[in-house]
């Protein structure tokens, strides 16, 4: 009876766990099927899909650990629920969970680092950002929400490395370009359809050896600060935009930023289908830059890349994750351009 007494709750308790884990699985198995087959059937036509497709490398790296304890627990049918998030999710980012092997540069190559980095407007938590642009020691950096006092700080403290400045500071729009090598034209702009107006920024870099590049340091607005619901389309509309002008360019050219895009949306297709994505050519893992929060290891999101035309290489990309305030991880790219003989 002392055997029975002690064993009866333990069992109770498997049962219980079971029957629970049986339903949420299926649950949880239900949405992933549910918003697959609604994106298969439709795109992003829907603004939940949107929003689940932002998320959804979130949604399905569960199913890594859940698939595995359902054979444990022999939940063969629920289990079979959850493959679609493992094939769907390996589908779309496995080429970034193995080692790549980028190109590398020769000595003739003309060859220099680029960064781009959300400062956060407004960003009064201290000013590491003035020794971590010191460590990353980009030649050209690409700087999106500069305002008033940041840019006032750069150009106080880093005009020993980065002599040419085009700054056009302005709180949550302000755009800068930091760089080791001439500025030959400076333009910015923004767009007149949006209720909440970012910035854009479109250079010309001359580098040392007299070539000359084009930087675009874009920042498409986010999905949430336009209407009531959680829509792309103004997005879009700026990258469309941004695209066309890119592809009037006759000279090697990058387009840089916090694009405010997951690499799981028709907005990011729309870039890859014009660029080379350098972090995924040449980076190590998911790349997430967003949102970095102090005490928190990582971020969970990657919206800022540096997309390069089919002119530039990269060679090696990564995360500078130090952190100074900013919601931003910086992203930096070291890139060449082949001499032609």
């Amino acid at each position: 009876m002392t055997i029975i007494f002690k064993q009866a709750p333990l069992k109770q308790f498997k049962d219980t766990f079971i029957k629970h884990f049986r339903s949420l699985t299926a649950a949880y198995g239900l949405v992933i099927i549910m918003h697959l087959i609604a994106y298969l059937a439709t795109g992003e036509q829907f603004a939940i899909i949107e929003f689940l497709n932002t998320f959804a490398h979130l949604l399905w790296l569960p199913a890594f650990v859940i698939l595995p304890l359902c054979f444990v627990l022999k939940e063969w049918r629920i289990g079979l629920m959850l493959i679609p998030a493992v094939i769907a999710f390996l589908l779309i980012w496995g080429d970034m969970l193995v080692p790549n092997n980028p190109p590398q540069a020769s000595d003739e190559d003309t060859q220099f680092r680029v960064a781009t980095y959300n400062m956060l407007a407004f960003n009064r938590v201290n000013f590491d950002y003035i020794e971590i642009l010191r460590d990353v020691d980009a030649d050209l950096v690409a700087l999106q929400e500069l305002d008033f006092l940041q840019a006032r700080m750069l150009t106080d403290n880093l005009s020993d490395l980065y002599p040419y400045m085009a700054f056009h500071a302005g709180g949550p729009a302000g755009q800068g370009i930091m760089s080791k090598y001439p500025i030959l034209e400076d333009d910015y702009w923004q767009y007149d359809f949006l209720n909440a107006k970012l910035g854009h920024q479109r250079v010309v870099i001359e580098l040392a050896d007299g070539q000359e590049v084009v930087i675009y340091n874009a920042h498409p607005t986010h999905p949430g600060i336009q209407g009531p619901l959680f829509t792309t389309e103004y997005r879009t509309r700026e990258i469309v935009d941004l695209l066309n002008r890119t592809s009037q360019e006759t000279l090697p050219t990058i387009l840089m930023g916090d694009f405010n895009t997951p690499d799981f949306s028709s907005d990011y297709m729309r870039l890859t289908n014009q660029f080379n994505d350098a972090y995924r050519i040449a980076g190590d893992g998911l790349g997430w830059t967003f949102p970095r929060i102090a005490g928190l290891p990582s971020a969970f999101i990657r919206i800022d890349y540096i997309f390069l035309d089919d002119n530039i290489q990269a060679q090696d990309a990564g995360l500078w994750r130090d952190f100074s305030g900013s919601d931003h991880n910086l992203l930096y790219a070291d890139l060449f351009i082949e001499v032609q003989n």
